[in-house]
């Protein structure tokens, strides 16, 4: 890991971790940084920061990794016909004023 020099770890409190597996997972964790405590220099130095996993947590997996057939492709791609203003339907109220 590199060093961030613009990041205020003395402020943070919480971290969000995303991590990616061989089998085509994404985890998401949610952490906790010094729970209760201050966080100092020295603990920032020596690596010494303790993470408390507060949840939530969840894995998503991939269900499908191939592509869809062109047929399957081109109806999920479908849009549906806009109505031009010359054919819309008017409908008429109990008062004979008309809508549309």
């Amino acid at each position: 890991m590199g060093e961030y020099e613009e990041t205020n770890i003395a402020e943070m409190q919480r971290v969000l971790v995303f991590t990616t597996t061989s089998d085509l997972r994404i985890e998401f964790r949610h952490y906790e940084i010094n729970a209760g405590n201050q966080i100092n220099e020295p603990s920032v130095n020596n690596k010494s920061l303790e993470f408390n996993q507060i949840g939530p947590h969840f894995d998503l997996s991939f269900r499908r990794n191939k592509l869809g057939t062109a047929d399957l492709y081109k109806n999920a791609c479908k849009q549906p016909k806009l109505m031009s203003t010359e054919t819309k339907n008017t409908k008429k109220n109990l008062y004979t004023d008309e809508f549309g």
